[in-house]
């Protein structure tokens, strides 16, 4: 049992004046006297240990610590006095963390107004520490509803947000400023005519102001509540925690009834430019659901996996003579109130599909998906027995399901995005000249938008010219490039580039310093030899400093010298390509069945299907899950030339 949770916010572990501040903390055992010294304590012991040796779990002095590491610097931290279960609490934590973002999702003005369930805005930082310390109410009642006397008690969030209708407080903004301005013109004296023909808009506009029943469905506008009916709970919340469906209320109605799936794939892919030959390719895949859907449906889902379940097939990797047999049962495509059409359930694949066979069954693909993680909505024996996902989902959006898939195992899977890059250094010019061209592998119809290919620039090895910022001069068949300083990255974006390209080139050229000092020696010994850290470097006195800074003795220093001095510590050797590709999945995992049935509504549905591929090594796109994708190709001393 837990004896408290903390929610801290640390801004970086390494320097020592930034404290670990705890913005809140709920007690649900007296077992420890005061909470400033159990995150102290915590926080020096984290700080002492290697980052190598920095694990979730943290044991002295018979008190286990528990930490989970949120967005924005915010740790999520739990303490117990008894021997608990680790990865209990460390899910719960990880749930806890989902829930407050959700809850502190900031609206567009459209869904405000109109009660749809809010997504990402562009410029919203996610969970911070202001919307904490602002909403404490609001958090310290998720604490108590979420956990109790230190045991899970309740972490659907669709559940909760039918429970805690405690409004969170934002900053009034321009997008929900309409109540303010209504209020200073009735408190105003003068007050303007108003005109005739503008009746008819002020009618559309109370209409829409008013806000929806707690559904959140845009098509069910007759059902309207008032502010005080709005905070009454439902009473089938109380009795839905006791039932065998505890994740779905009864009493859901939607005029129009739709569900969303979205299958997104991201990528962990390196490949050795020394060895020519793929390192690891690996793929981590959800199944993200939004479901407006009336009544208690019962929806089937089927993939063109031949065994979704993985528990006795997992080394199979290729279909025999032998696997026509076991196909005796239906496919699901065979099925009927099927709501996939043949023409939408198009392969991701480059297989070609011949218009004589269309009478015979279809074959299912083997897509070797491995740890795959159901939510506790699905049937699992309806999973191993016939191979279909049967679930009553929850109201509004959840995950499905998460995999992994080793696309290594596959030879025949070529990778998506090829670059080769090549490195000349011309002494006589003092000119370093960056030649990369890429190629892609999937289908022309299909489109990566946006491509980003960041080239490192190794300021151990080249010294640029700091007085012109590097003089960087380029040239790209497609799409712009930058030279970030900070990072001394060589930027390339590309908006949109279409599939089956042959080849994109790309040419760059940067001025050098120390051109006649580079030779293939200190090109290996910049690879092969361990290089100093901002540690072991020697640091400059304060005459040093001064000297630079007023340049006395001919020293001078700027900016760009400074930052490509920090930049010497990254020792980033790696091209890191960050990419988005709609109507793809990688894996060719596709969803070929659907069917949604209500016995007593007996209504029909609305399916919407999407697939996504993409790598967002740096965070641009930031989801729910947290998870994190890497396409890199490591450098090597053959793609370096002197001239």
């Amino acid at each position: 049992m837990v004896s408290a949770v903390f929610i801290l916010h640390w801004p970086d572990l390494d320097i020592p004046y930034l404290r670990c501040e705890l913005l809140l903390h709920r007690y649900y055992y007296n077992d420890f006297s005061d909470p400033h010294a159990v995150v102290h304590r915590f926080s020096r012991l984290y700080s002492k240990l290697q980052p190598l040796e920095r694990t979730p779990f943290v044991f002295d002095s018979n008190i286990t610590y528990i930490m989970f590491r949120g967005e924005n610097d915010i740790y999520l931290m739990a303490a117990a006095n008894a021997n608990v279960n680790a990865m209990l609490i460390m899910t719960f934590l990880h749930q806890l963390h989902d829930i407050l973002v959700r809850y502190f999702e900031s609206p567009t003005k459209k869904q405000d107004l109109e009660g749809q369930n809010a997504q990402h805005v562009e410029g919203d930082p996610g969970l911070t520490r202001e919307k904490i310390i602002d909403n404490h109410a609001l958090v310290f009642e998720l604490l108590d509803e979420c956990m109790d006397f230190g045991i899970v008690q309740l972490t659907d969030y669709n559940i909760l947000k039918e429970y805690i209708k405690t409004k969170r407080n934002t900053p009034t903004t321009s997008l929900h400023s309409d109540d303010s301005l209504v209020e200073l013109d009735s408190d105003s004296e003068s007050k303007p005519a108003k005109k005739k023909g503008s009746t008819k808009l002020d009618k559309k506009k109370k209409i829409a102001n008013k806000k929806l029943k707690s559904t959140h469905n845009l098509a069910n506008k007759t059902d309207i509540l008032n502010e005080t009916q709005e905070q009454f709970i439902n009473s089938s919340l109380v009795r839905t925690q006791a039932l065998a469906i505890s994740w779905r209320p009864k009493g859901i109605f939607y005029a129009k009834n739709e569900i969303y799936i979205d299958i997104v794939e991201k990528c962990h892919f390196l490949y050795d430019l020394e060895s020519n030959t793929v390192k690891g390719n690996d793929i981590s895949g959800v199944c993200e659901v939004r479901s407006y859907l009336s009544g208690m449906p019962v929806c089937k889902l089927g993939l063109n996996e031949k065994y979704i379940s993985q528990v006795e097939y997992d080394g199979e990797l290729e279909s025999t003579s032998s696997d026509e047999d076991e196909d005796a049962s239906p496919t699901p495509s065979e099925v009927k109130n099927n709501l996939i059409k043949s023409s939408d359930s198009l392969d991701n694949d480059a297989a070609t599909q011949t218009p004589d066979n269309n009478h015979k069954k279809e074959k299912r693909l083997k897509v070797p998906i491995t740890n795959v993680s159901f939510h506790q909505c699905i049937e699992l024996s309806s999973v191993y027995k016939k191979n279909l996902i049967h679930f009553t989902p929850p109201d509004d959006r959840f995950t499905l399901f998460s995999y992994n898939a080793a696309q290594q195992r596959r030879k025949e899977k070529k990778p998506l995005i090829m670059v080769e890059p090549l490195f000349k250094i011309i002494k006589a010019e003092g000119k370093l000249q960056v030649l990369c061209s890429l190629t892609t592998s999937f289908k022309k119809r299909l489109h990566c938008k946006p491509l980003v290919v960041r080239i490192p620039i190794s300021p151990n090895l080249f010294h640029l010219d700091g007085k012109q910022h590097g003089s960087l001069r380029y040239k790209a068949e497609l799409g712009d490039a930058l030279f970030e300083v900070d990072s001394s990255t060589l930027t390339w974006t590309i908006p949109d580039l279409p599939g089956l390209k042959m080849i994109v080139r790309f040419m760059a050229e940067l001025t050098i310093e120390n051109a006649d000092q580079i030779d293939e020696a200190s090109i290996n010994a910049s690879f092969y030899q361990a290089l100093k850290t901002s540690n072991d470097q020697d640091e400059e006195s304060a005459s040093e400093q001064l000297s630079k800074y007023y340049g006395v003795d001919g020293k001078s220093s700027t900016v760009f010298d400074e930052l490509q001095r920090h930049a010497m510590a990254s020792q980033n050797r790696e091209i890191h390509v960050e990419f988005s590709i709609p109507l793809l999945t990688y894996s060719g995992l596709r969803i070929t069945y659907l069917s949604v049935e209500e016995i007593q509504l007996k209504y029909s549905c609305f399916p919407w299907v999407r697939y996504l591929t993409e790598v967002r090594n740096r965070a641009l796109s930031q989801t729910r899950s947290g998870r994190t994708s890497e396409y890199r190709f490591r450098l090597a001393p053959r793609c370096f030339q002197i001239l």
